[in-house]
């Protein structure tokens, strides 16, 4: 009888002692924290959450909301700003994010059917497949946009999925689409009168975001994404070119194991509605926003994580499943070392970038204005000058320029001098690096001169801005093919700085 009771008494503490190690799992990339994130849009963020606070953006005068992709994200860390400082806040709710993220996870696969090892198992899948731990600590959105998808399909079969679907469209907005495909499911056989009250219960969720955004900026969604549109302008690029994007990503980042999962999501109760919305989201992606796939790490491609991990587990269930996800889990736990070291890398490099970018915008005369495309780090570290964002997140004024002049990248000039004429601006600070520096030839191809201040170990430039007068204006080159641009993939890098 005491073996029985030591047996049950084991097996009640296993679920405990694998919330543990999740626990463990998401707080072991803050312990050696620096106090720096990985991407400038953290710092956007960051100085977002700042304006909230004190009530006006010296920098770019207009709303905390613009350039602001996730409205619950940005409104927690304000709210934990008022407890400890802004970047402690955002390391707190990045942690909490990774720990919901891996509980949902663990729930989502025992629901369909995966027990004793397969569990955590298939949770460490989850974790270490592709870039997830960098992105669960990047200091955006993403990781409780991966934990909004977890849960969001934990509920699926449940009332209360309504409160979540309402709220996950202003984590992300993409996770409107896999918000409605199961409420649709859901109340698809309800009677009518219940049916109404969960779509107005998810209403009701979504409303104080929604009239906030539609307050500050006019229109009930982030602007984030016509930014972006505008300023590398795909349009252009063959279907082919896209697809291999795509596929380039997916090796590149090692989420291409994981996507297994996509087999068993037919097979899974409410399969359909998440396969819908990955099948959905790889369609826009593919048609208005392919480079964005290898943006940042591959972070738009994390919320696709959470349905793989679910397709998977189903698969595990079946006639050489087990080998399978033992061959997969292994596969991704290989790439946890890399991203360790990413990691760390970049953190440094932020670290010792902040220190450098405040050094180098003290030379600025006070009442400069200044033309940027990192929209964040030159803000948080509260130079004595106004900013101007070229690419439009911060000053949604430069979406219209981009609009109007900008084909493809690096071809930005017509948008560029336009945008600087408006401005009035001054000065100009651009990375040394990649594609970014078309920024400044564009604009000297306009008949604009740039002269050199300081970059010292930066890598950033600054420059002191003289407009050019009508005579001495260059007529930019014609546009080329993005496809044979070799500035394509240059997203990649860690410096990229869009969310």
């Amino acid at each position: 009888m005491r073996q029985i009771t030591d047996s049950r008494r084991a097996a009640n503490l296993k679920p405990y002692l694998n919330l543990l190690v999740y626990l463990l799992l998401a707080i072991a990339p803050a312990v050696v924290w620096n106090g720096a994130f990985p991407l400038d849009d953290a710092y956007i963020t960051m100085s977002n959450a700042r304006v909230l606070l004190t009530g006006t953006d010296p920098y770019y005068a207009t709303s905390a909301l613009t350039g602001a992709t996730s409205g619950v994200h940005l409104a927690l860390l304000a709210l934990l700003g008022l407890l400890m400082p802004i970047p402690v806040a955002l390391m707190a709710i990045s942690v909490a994010s990774a720990f919901a993220y891996l509980w949902g996870l663990d729930v989502l696969v025992r629901k369909v059917g995966a027990s004793r090892w397969k569990v955590p198992v298939l949770v460490l899948t989850g974790y270490t497949v592709g870039t997830v731990p960098h992105l669960l600590m990047n200091g955006l959105e993403t990781g409780m946009a991966m934990a909004a998808v977890t849960w969001l399909l934990v509920l699926a079969d449940d009332r209360r999925l309504a409160y979540l679907a309402g709220i996950s469209v202003y984590v992300r907005p993409e996770l409107g689409v896999l918000a409605a495909l199961l409420m649709l499911r859901q109340i698809w056989h309800l009677p009518r009168g219940e049916a109404i009250k969960r779509v107005a219960i998810a209403a009701l969720a979504a409303s104080p975001w929604a009239i906030w955004y539609v307050v500050e900026l006019g229109t009930p969604l982030p602007n984030t994404m016509a930014a972006k549109a505008a300023f590398f302008n795909h349009e252009l690029w063959r279907i082919e070119f896209r697809i291999a994007l795509f596929l380039m990503a997916l090796i590149e980042f090692r989420f291409l194991p994981i996507f297994l999962g996509f087999l068993g999501l037919p097979r899974v109760r409410g399969g359909w509605a998440a396969l819908g919305f990955v099948l959905i989201f790889l369609a826009v992606a593919l048609t208005e926003m392919p480079g964005a796939l290898n943006w940042n790490f591959g972070r738009y491609m994390a919320v696709l994580v959470p349905p793989m991990v679910l397709g998977l587990a189903r698969l595990s269930g079946e006639r050489g499943g087990s080998a399978l996800l033992v061959v997969v889990s292994l596969v991704c736990a290989s790439g946890l070392p890399g991203n360790w070291e990413s990691l760390q890398k970049v953190r440094s490099d932020f670290a010792a970038e902040e220190i450098a970018t405040r050094r180098v915008l003290a030379r600025l005369p006070v009442g400069s204005i200044l033309l940027v495309h990192d929209a964040g780090l030159p803000a948080w570290v509260q130079p004595k000058a106004r900013l101007v964002d070229l690419v439009g997140l911060k000053t949604p004024s430069s979406i219209m320029s981009h609009k109007q002049w900008t084909r493809d990248m690096c071809h930005w000039g017509k948008a560029e001098d336009e945008i600087a004429r408006r401005a009035h601006a001054s000065h100009f600070l651009v990375l040394k690096m990649y594609f970014w520096e078309c920024l400044s030839k564009n604009l000297r191809d306009e008949g604009w001169k740039l002269k050199p201040m300081v970059s010292g170990t930066s890598e950033y430039q600054l420059f002191e801005l003289t407009a050019p007068t009508p005579s001495a204006r260059l007529d930019t080159a014609k546009p080329t093919h993005p496809a044979s641009n070799s500035s394509v993939g240059a997203e990649n890098d860690a410096r990229t700085t869009l969310p």
